[in-house]
């Protein structure tokens, strides 16, 4: 029984630390991310009781929001930087949220034009230039439009998109077939990554790589899909 209360403490001090740490520091990804494992864990942990997941994920979040926002000095301003971005994208696109904006619509042109095959895996820079050049000259170019689904997209077409995502359905897919004491995890890690991947192309830079591929050899290695 100490024990176990022991150990709750420190999960609830490690939890809080860390929910801390994620909004005293400048990612926005990884604060949406953090809103979307924080629901997760509530729809799982509570998953005979709907209503009450619900309810907390209605409260708690809005509330951890509203402290973040009214303490941290930091999350307040990139707050307020995103909203003045978007609405000054029109005489300044060169800004944080301004240039993601601009690469977005600019790499859906090249998509238009390659929908299915792409323009390839080397071909996206030089793509991207022209379009760029033509819609928008006073952004500055991009080889990553920080968006995975988007640079997939781009460079391999709608048959490259199907690939990446069945990587990302057969493991959601594991977690309904197995109930062991990693089956949240299953769970966790391809919706974690699928969340940011909208604002970068993680898969792409060398710590998140490693942490995917690290982190899917430990939970899906040897998975056989049976319930155990």
């Amino acid at each position: 029984m100490i024990k176990t209360t022991s150990l709750k403490s420190f999960l609830y001090f490690f939890l809080t630390t860390m929910t801390i740490n994620i909004f005293i520091t400048g990612g926005r990804a990884g604060q949406v991310g953090f809103f979307v494992m924080l629901s997760l864990a509530f729809i799982l942990y509570f998953k005979k009781n709907i209503l009450k997941s619900a309810l907390l994920i209605l409260i708690v979040l809005p509330t951890i929001f509203f402290i973040a926002y009214s303490s941290s000095t930091l999350f307040n301003t990139r707050i307020h930087e995103g909203l003045n971005d978007i609405h000054m994208i029109d005489k300044n696109p060169n800004t944080s949220v301004g240039l993601r904006m601009t690469f977005a619509m600019n790499t859906l042109q090249i998509i238009k034009t390659n929908p299915i095959f792409g323009v390839g895996t080397g071909d996206f820079p030089n793509e991207y230039e022209k379009v760029n050049m033509k819609r928008s000259p006073s952004a500055l170019p991009t080889v990553n439009p920080h968006n995975m689904y988007l640079l997939v997209l781009a460079q391999t077409g709608i048959v490259g998109l199907l690939l990446l995502l069945s990587i990302f359905y057969i493991q959601i897919q594991s977690f309904f077939k197995s109930n062991d004491s990693l089956a949240p995890l299953r769970l966790a890690l391809p919706l974690l990554f699928l969340t940011i991947m909208l604002s970068d192309s993680y898969l792409l830079g060398h710590h998140t790589a490693l942490l995917f591929v690290y982190f899917s050899a430990i939970l899906y290695k040897d998975f056989s899909g049976e319930k155990v």
